[in-house]
Parts: C-alpha cells; structure tokens; sequence
C-alpha cells in the first residue's frame, strides 16, 4: 500500500488572484487617466503657444513697417479721437497701451488712412487673425523721461506712438478673443531729435493756413510762417501733393500733377532745436465742370436750382445767359431762383451758364428749360343733406405738365376723393360747414389748390 506524501505547495508564480487582477487593472486605468489628462493639456498649452507666436510675428512686422515709412505721414487719414467702444471691446487689453496719449483713432472724412483703421484679416492655419493699427501722440521732456498725452511740457519732443494689436480666438481665452499687443515710439520728424536740456525758451508756433485748396496744373508759391522760438527756422513737410516740395526756409513751390485730397504735416525747428508741427488738409481739384439740366417749369411755380458742377476751387463766379423770363441767378452761389412768367409760356429755351474759379478756369453748360401753363384747379361749392349720395364729377385742372394727382383737407364725413381724377363719391354723415382745399399735383411738383364751402345739413 502506497503511503501519502507530504502535502502539494503552491508555487509563487502560479498567477494573480482576482483580487490583485481588480487592483492592478484600477491602477493602470488611473495612470492611464492621468497620462491622458497631461497630454491633452500638454498638447493645448503647444497649440496657444503656437497660436501666440503667430501674433508676435504679425505684430512685430506691423511695427517693422511703421519703422521704415515716413513718421510725419503716419497721421494721413486720421483725426483727433478716440478708439470706438466696440473696438475696444473686440481687443482684451487695449485700454492700457492707449492712455497717456492723444489718440488719432477717428477716420478724415475723404483721405485714406496710411494705417488701416478697420483690422485686417490674416488666415494662417485655419486660424483667423485680426490686426488692428491705432495710433497717438505724446511729448517726451527735452531731458528724457516719460513721453506722456498734451499738452506736453515747454520744449519737449512730439513723438507718435503707434499700437499693434493681434486677436484670435481660442478656447483658451473663453469667450473674449485671444489677444498680443505691442507698441513703439516713432520720432515725429525724419531729422535726429537734438534734446535741449536749457529749456526755458519757448517753442515755435506755426502760423497754420487751414484746409487749403489748387486746381491740379497751376502753380503753387506759398511761404510758411511760425511765430515764437527763436530764429532762424528749418523746415520739413510730410505728404505734400505730388509736385510740390518744400524748402528748409519754409517755402512750397511746385504744380500738382494729381487729383485728391492730401492730409500734409508741416514741422518747424528753431534755433535751440524746439520742436513745432502742424497738420493741415490740401485739396488738389480738377477744373471746374458743369454738367447739364434738363428742366420744365410751370408758370407761377417758383425756382430754386443750382447746376451740378464738380471741381474748380473756390471762390466761384456765376454767369447765365437766357434764363426764362422772371429768373436770376446768383454771381455767387449759382442758385437761380425767381417765378417764370407767361412771356415764356410752351416755349423751350436753352439759358447758357458760366461758372469761373479761383484760378480763372471756366467752364459752360447749356441747360433744356421748357415752361409749360400755370397749374390751375378748379372747383365749386357744394351743398347736401345727410345722406344724399354724392357723386361730384366736376372737379379739374388744367395747365401744368403730365397726370395730376388730387388730395384734399377737411372733406365732409362720409365722403372720399379719387386722387387719380378729383372726383368725391359717398353720402355726408355729419350736419357741419366745412372748408374744403382741393390740391393738385402735376408730374413736375407744381401745385395749385382751391378752397370751396361744402354745407351739409339735416
């Protein structure tokens, strides 16, 4: 008989017991979780890294930009004023890169700004970016320091500071876009500033002409001037109509090739290297051009017309030749006004006018005038009783020019006018005496009413 051995041992490597399976798979599922979780993070904190060096890149060429044009033009195209609230609202962080400054953030009505004042869109990687250009100026104390908004101290420097921001949208920044600002001060002038630490004098003050105005292909010889500083004066201008050009002593001379509209920038340097700029806007108009009319008239009808003209400079001189009988025009305005009279009536006339500028330029235009009858309306009073019917036929006109058009005030109740023929229809509904106006219109504007009684009784 075979005698029982010793009993079995498990062996160590005999496998997990299903607890130690549940822990372990808990384990890596946490691991894994928050490997997970690092990576995810990891990759979105890249990916707004990578977004953010993007807006530095298209910032940072804003501002080379600005670094290699002429600074007294930078202002072309913008006024005094301040960034608008939506604007500033669509920028997280704008505010603070625009205090201290005069902003010049507010379009000129008919010049384009140098620096784009709406944003401009760059698509890089599906991503789109906003760029936006804000501009201001501040004067820097002629010893250093902080370049702060006006009035600025005696004999300090003007300088532009010109703001580049760069918006995206990412989820990053929640609801409000993404946004990288930068700034830079740009030298007013293209001159080296010499800073005046004696700076007791006063600075200069140019002597500003206002908006000023030339035909294109006439000659142009006006002298700067500047009061205050201390002499002699240099010179410079920015952005001068193309064919003009400024000497150091002040002068501009030239002929202006080219029609528009030029947002000039004219700085002054005294003795002592103080500092005085001006802006000012310069209209380069074509000659003057009038352009015809064809008009038609009633007699009786008053006159208020101007004809169209474009270009020229101003002052104005106003010449007509012809005019219908009982019509003028203005030496000045060219407005021809006044009431055409019978002399005139079914004729067509061709009144020539002539207009001449500021430079002796002229231009003539002949007009089509055709004046036609007086408009006359006719109409009679009338008498009912509540609730006759009405059916009034005999209202008309006469003269004037095309299809008439009726209305009329103060209609007994009940009753209605067809405005196409004058004709009144309906019964009365109230005893009352009424004071009707007939008013018609003709296919030209001319009018003419009459004012009838209509006495309704019981």
């Amino acid at each position: 008989m075979r005698q029982p051995g010793p009993p079995r041992r498990l062996s160590d490597d005999s496998g997990f017991t299903l607890l130690e399976t549940i822990v372990a798979i808990g384990l890596i599922s946490t691991v894994m979780a928050a490997v997970t979780t690092f990576m995810v993070e990891t990759l979105r904190a890249t990916d707004q890294q990578r977004l953010k060096q993007v807006a530095i890149q298209l910032a940072d060429g804003g501002i080379d930009f600005v670094r290699n044009i002429d600074p007294t033009a930078l202002p072309t195209g913008r006024t005094p004023g301040l960034v608008g609230t939506t604007v500033s609202a669509q920028v997280p962080g704008l505010s603070a890169h625009l205090g201290d400054m005069e902003q010049l953030n507010v379009p000129y009505s008919g010049v384009t700004a140098l620096l784009p004042l709406a944003p401009e869109v760059a698509p890089v990687n599906r991503t789109q970016f906003k760029k936006y250009w804000f501009l201001g100026r501040c004067w820097q104390p002629a010893d250093g320091g902080t370049c702060a908004g006006p009035p600025g101290i005696t004999g300090s420097i003007l300088f532009y500071r010109v703001v580049v921001a760069v918006t995206w949208t990412a989820k990053a920044c929640g609801d409000r876009p993404c946004s990288y600002i930068t700034s830079t001060l740009i030298n007013s002038i293209t001159i080296d500033p010499m800073f005046n630490t004696k700076d007791s004098g006063q600075p200069p003050l140019i002597i500003n002409p206002g908006a000023l105005s030339t035909d294109v292909g006439i000659s142009v010889d006006r002298q700067m001037d500047a009061s205050g500083g201390t002499k002699p004066y240099t010179w410079y201008a920015a952005n001068l109509p193309p064919g003009l050009a400024m000497g150091i002593d002040g002068r501009i001379t030239g002929t202006p090739t080219a029609i528009g509209v030029y947002q000039v920038t004219i700085t002054t340097k005294d003795a002592n290297s103080l500092l005085a700029t001006a802006d000012l806007i310069w209209s380069i108009n074509g000659p003057p051009t009038l352009t015809t009319l064809t008009l038609m008239t009633s007699v009786g009808t008053a006159v208020s017309v101007t004809p169209p003209l474009s270009g020229g400079t101003a002052p104005y001189k106003w010449h007509a030749v012809g005019l219908p009988s009982g019509l003028s025009i203005n030496a000045d305005t060219g407005l021809i006004t006044g009431t055409p009279d019978t002399k005139d009536v079914d004729k067509t006339l061709t009144p020539r006018i002539t207009v001449t500028d500021n430079y002796n330029r002229k231009s003539d235009v002949d007009l089509t005038w055709q004046i036609v009858p007086a408009l006359v309306v006719t109409a009679s009073a009338q008498a009912n009783k509540v609730g006759d019917p009405v059916n009034l036929a005999t209202n008309a006109a006469t003269g004037g020019y095309g299809t008439y058009t009726w209305s009329v005030k103060d209609l007994p109740a009940g009753l209605t006018l067809n405005t196409a023929t004058g004709a009144v229809t309906g019964s009365p509904t109230t005893v009352k005496t009424y004071s009707t106006i007939y008013t018609v219109t003709d296919q030209i504007g001319s009018k003419s009413s009459v004012t009838v009684t209509w006495n309704v009784t019981a």
